[in-house]
């Protein structure tokens, strides 16, 4: 029995050892290294902000306090930068990408990606509803007009197949009598390519992320002049899948829009499809995510640094100012957790809906 006892306590000592060794040498790699946060997207949107703004503060809360870049990898809907961090990016922790919430939507609908966001790693995990405004040009002042007024003079514009926003507005329109007449568009290169295109008239009705709509956003401005009318948020979804409204914002979720107009709650393909598209994917907007295969004691220091950075009240006070809302975020193990219910949901029936109306 002495003897059991003795191996037992050496063997416990040796595992507590390696543990540590692993831990420290996870700490002691990130000295003297370049993290590289890739942006899928042009500078002037809200991941490349969020991408900044990250680079700006994390180094400090890595032990070795690395110097962080950031890369603007545009092209293809974002999917060209996912690719790279997915499938060529070394698997050491050094290559992150901020995702907004259009690559939940890859995930389950584009059968050509080259990535995997459910092998990949989140390292911070964030929640951001989407906002869908109007132009003041079509003469829709509030949700009920858009049944009223020429749905030709609704253009929803979009980046590339399958885009989400683009999906959401279609399936609301149809919910709300539009079913036909109005006009769609993609190829748009990123959040400042559309808001151009939004404030030149080219497009007219869309779904950009709150960062945008709020003071210091790319619509603030727009808004406050009228030119831009905020019609209703996406919300985003609780643990029991229903809609909840996100409180930084003063506006309905469309489900009390439709609700209200209806004379009844939305159901049907297309609420499913709206869901899906909308409150859904936007449970997980602009995430930090890392390459598949990273150590796990790496990971914990990187996914440690965030919660640090979070607790920063200078990181606080600039993401503030630069964003006007505070933040909403979570560990990379709940956003991970998220992610893979997400993809676990949606039924064959709403995915063969969202690919119908995008053809």
């Amino acid at each position: 029995m002495k003897h059991k006892i003795m191996f037992l306590t050496a063997l416990i000592a040796a595992f507590v050892f390696l543990t540590a060794s692993h831990e420290c040498a996870a700490e002691d790699f990130f000295a003297g290294q370049i993290i590289r946060i890739v942006a899928g997207y042009p500078p002037g949107g809200g991941v490349d902000t969020e991408a900044r703004l990250i680079a700006r503060y994390i180094g400090k809360h890595i032990p070795g306090n690395p110097n962080v870049i950031v890369d603007n990898m545009p092209g293809a809907g974002g999917r060209i930068a996912l690719s790279h961090v997915g499938t060529v990016a070394k698997h050491d922790g050094l290559t992150w990408i901020v995702v907004p919430s259009t690559p939940n939507i890859f995930q389950i609908l584009d059968k050509n990606r080259k990535f995997d966001l459910t092998k990949m790693i989140y390292l911070r995990g964030s929640s951001e509803p989407g906002v869908t405004v109007v132009r003041d040009i079509t003469g829709v002042k509030t949700p009920a007009d858009l049944a009223k007024v020429d749905p030709g003079k609704l253009a929803i514009p979009g980046r590339s197949a399958p885009d989400g926003s683009q999906m959401a507005l279609r399936s609301a329109l149809k919910l709300l009598g539009v079913e036909k007449g109005y006009k769609t568009s993609l190829g748009y290169a990123g959040t400042a390519k559309i808001t151009a295109a939004l404030l030149q008239g080219e497009a007219t009705f869309y779904e950009w992320a709150l960062l945008n709509v709020l003071k210091g956003g790319i619509l603030y401005e727009p808004i406050q002049q009228g030119k831009v009318i905020p019609l209703w948020q996406s919300g985003v979804l609780n643990a029991q899948g229903k809609t909840v409204r996100d409180k930084r914002i003063d506006l309905p979720t469309f489900e009390e829009v439709d609700a209200k107009i209806a004379g009844k709650e939305p159901s049907g393909i297309a609420w499913e499809a709206y869901k899906v598209c909308s409150p859904a994917t936007r449970t997980l907007n602009r995430s930090v995510i890392t390459s598949p295969g990273v150590p796990a004691a790496r990971v914990k220091v990187l996914r440690d640094a965030f919660e640090s950075m979070e607790k920063d009240p200078k990181y606080k006070a600039e993401i503030e100012r630069v964003t006007g809302f505070e933040p909403v975020t979570f560990s990379g193990e709940e956003a991970e957790t998220i992610l893979k219910h997400f993809v676990k949901s949606v039924t064959p029936d709403v995915l063969a809906y969202m690919r119908s109306i995008m053809k």
